[in-house]
């Protein structure tokens, strides 16, 4: 009885010690939000990203064969970018993705969205 209680104790305490470390996992970086959306034949390319410390931003965006048709690089001591760029020239029908990795405090989290191109 004695064993089975330790037994039990230390399985709860593995996964606690789990579900800890697996919430503080990106404690570093409070909110990354990349956006895509078209005016006409125009990607617009908005991200949000916040973390604790000082940020770095890499924002890429790419049509639906993966190719890099435009790429960004912001960085910010305070920990805050906004960042908003216009790309005309899309090609009506087409998918597109815009990627956005941000790094902090030696974590970094990649976020995506895609859109079609109206």
């Amino acid at each position: 009885m004695k064993m089975r209680r330790t037994a039990l104790a230390a399985g709860l305490i593995m996964v606690l010690a789990v579900w800890a470390g697996a919430a503080t996992r990106y404690a570093q970086i409070t909110e990354l939000r990349p956006i895509l959306s078209f005016r006409g034949s125009s990607a617009q390319c908005t991200v949000k990203a916040r973390a604790t410390d000082s940020i770095e931003l890499l924002v890429y965006l790419k049509d639906s064969d993966g190719m890099v048709l435009e790429e960004w690089n912001r960085s910010d001591a305070g920990g805050s970018i906004n960042f908003s760029e216009s790309c005309p020239g899309m090609k009506s029908g087409e998918r597109y993705t815009l990627t956005a990795t941000a790094r902090s405090g030696g974590e970094s989290v990649t976020e995506t969205d895609t859109a079609t191109c109206p």
